[in-house]
């Protein structure tokens, strides 16, 4: 009969214990989504070498855009530079600044062709009055760079003398009376005169003109000079040149 008791008795007593559990609101557990990230802290860790690595060949697939940052410094230094012959008549056209350094003071020119003659434009002419007659230039000199005398008869062949000042002096002028000189072409007959010039004496009785023509006066053949009274010195200066 106890026996029995104890066991209803332990039977009420789960019940009780069940009918307690099952009052408690129940809840659904999710598990969190994504893997948990977990801090792992690694010490001592070894050096690695490699050693043999292959090479690799890179082929190029598409256009390829290469961009430098930075603007980089490059010093070149070039020996041993080539000599370069050009073609007869070409032309090297240079621009900009160019600047030479070091030039030697003096240099070798060599010449490989025909020499050719070489034509002053202008050649620079002084001519003298050595003798007048009948107030007449008769005899009119050449001044070479000595000061010696040629006679000038006539232009060189090509060329035209072309007069840009007259200077003449006449002596034994009657003071405050007028003394004058002209030029014409001694080819032209009768004489044309294509300058005119005149002073009044000083009072020792000398008479001094000098005419300057801008736009010169040309001449194909000699000039003749004519100075009143008594001719004491007549100057031509101009220059040849090419017609």
């Amino acid at each position: 009969m106890k026996q029995f008791s104890k066991v209803a008795l332990l039977a009420f007593g789960f019940g009780l214990l069940a009918l307690a559990l099952s009052s408690f609101p129940s809840h659904q557990v999710t598990a969190a989504p994504g893997t948990p990230t977990i801090p792992v802290d690694v010490k001592n860790t070894p050096n690695v070498n490699v050693t043999n690595t292959p090479g690799v060949s890179a082929q190029q697939l598409g256009a390829w855009n290469v961009g430098l940052v930075g603007t980089p410094s490059v010093n070149a230094n070039i020996t041993n530079t080539p000599t370069v012959a050009l073609a007869s008549g070409t032309t090297v056209g240079l621009s900009g600044s160019v600047s030479v350094s070091n030039f030697p003071g003096s240099q070798n020119v060599s010449f490989n062709g025909t020499a050719q003659p070489v034509t002053l434009t202008k050649q620079l002419v002084t001519l003298v009055c050595a003798a007048f007659t009948s107030n007449i230039c008769t005899d009119v000199e050449r001044v070479a760079a000595d000061g010696t005398l040629t006679a000038f008869t006539a232009p060189p062949p090509g060329l035209v003398l072309v007069v840009t000042d007259f200077v003449w002096k006449s002596a034994s002028v009657t003071p405050g009376q007028v003394a004058f000189a002209t030029l014409h072409h001694q080819l032209t007959s009768p004489p044309h005169d294509v300058s005119f010039s005149a002073v009044v004496a000083t009072p020792d009785g000398a008479a001094v003109s000098e005419s300057h023509f801008t736009s010169g006066l040309p001449f194909s053949d000699v000039p003749v000079v004519f100075v009143s009274n008594t001719p004491n010195e007549a100057i031509l200066q101009g220059y040849l040149v090419a017609p």
